[in-house]
């Protein structure tokens, strides 16, 4: 964007579900003295579009999160994530920071399949560029490590990193571009431990163990590596509705997050004859997590994708 931001305090939801085609979800509003956002379905959206969590069923009137410092139900899963909000604080130059800035300044490549714009009659993302080819990657990798340091990053290099890919943690990440899609690069933060690495190699032996895990990649830096998995929320001219186990969970009241609460939602939201496949899916999830000793093991490092008929299954 050429022109300086202005704040408003409000701004319009999208549906990119077919990117060439975009609908008005609603209007997002500020609440609660700046800290929350809320929505209002867009008439149009009531009569054709979908209830886009369970705390947001179709109907007029204006839904408000229930917690400061929050968006209200799926729309908060379309705020970037720490390591995002970091990219945001030393990128974007704005008066104010609150969520609906967060919001608007993740861009057009944030997780699923919302967008925010300060237009009602067409979708214009505060950020929209040719992603980065694998090629670019030690730049990348150095653009990283200038945020990490809190260093100058010149004008031309911002572009190598999006803010709003949010799959939760501080670890940072960019989008590139491996033949034709859209893969997720995580980076080591100084650990002594080749980190990105120990994460592919977890994530082959869990595919091994039958469990749906992203594709990764191992991809070689000088002193050690970084990881590449596959987006799922893409596919060829589409973007699906995802929204995490974390964000799922409220959106139902649960006031616990565990294992058996996600495995109960999706008594509810996945398809009758899919619900035992997918609770076992969930279960060889939790098994290999405790095997593994898995310390970031969390509601937001689980999601749910909404199918084409309305029914949810659990991410890769």
């Amino acid at each position: 964007m050429d022109k300086p931001y202005v704040p408003t305090d409000s701004l319009t939801l999208w549906y990119l579900g077919s990117p060439a085609s975009p609908q008005l979800v609603g209007e997002l509003n500020l609440q609660h003295g700046g800290r929350a956002v809320a929505l209002a379905y867009a008439p149009g959206w009531l009569l054709q579009g979908f209830a886009l969590s369970e705390d947001l069923p179709l109907a007029s009137g204006l839904f408000v999160a229930r917690q400061t410092d929050t968006a209200v139900g799926s729309v908060d899963g379309a705020r970037p994530d720490r390591w995002g909000g970091r990219v945001i604080r030393k990128f974007e130059v704005s008066p104010r920071l609150s969520i609906l800035e967060y919001l608007l300044f993740a861009g057009d490549d944030r997780y699923g399949a919302l967008g925010v714009s300060q237009r009602d009659d067409v979708y214009v993302p505060w950020h929209r560029s040719p992603l980065p080819s694998v090629e670019s990657l030690d730049e990348i990798a150095e653009v990283v490590r200038k945020v990490l340091a809190n260093e100058p990053v010149p004008q031309p290099q911002r572009r190598l990193i999006q803010p709003g890919v949010s799959l939760g943690g501080a670890r940072p990440k960019s989008l590139v571009a491996i033949n034709g899609e859209q893969w997720l690069v995580k980076f080591p933060e100084g650990d002594e431990l080749d980190m990105p690495l120990i994460e592919h190699a977890t994530m082959k032996l869990a595919r091994a163990c039958g469990i749906d895990a992203a594709p990764t990649q191992a991809l070689p830096l000088h002193h050690q590596h970084a990881v590449a998995i596959r987006r799922f929320d893409r596919l060829p001219g589409r973007r699906l509705h995802a929204i995490s186990a974390n964000v799922a969970l409220r959106a139902a009241g649960e006031t616990q997050m565990s294992y058996l609460h996600l495995s109960q939602l999706l008594r509810r939201l996945a398809r009758a004859d899919e619900i035992a496949a997918q609770q076992h899916e969930l279960y060889r999830r939790m098994v290999f997590n405790i095997v593994m000793d898995n310390p970031d093991d969390h509601e937001k490092n689980h999601g749910l994708l909404r199918l084409d008929d309305g029914h949810h299954c659990l991410t890769p």
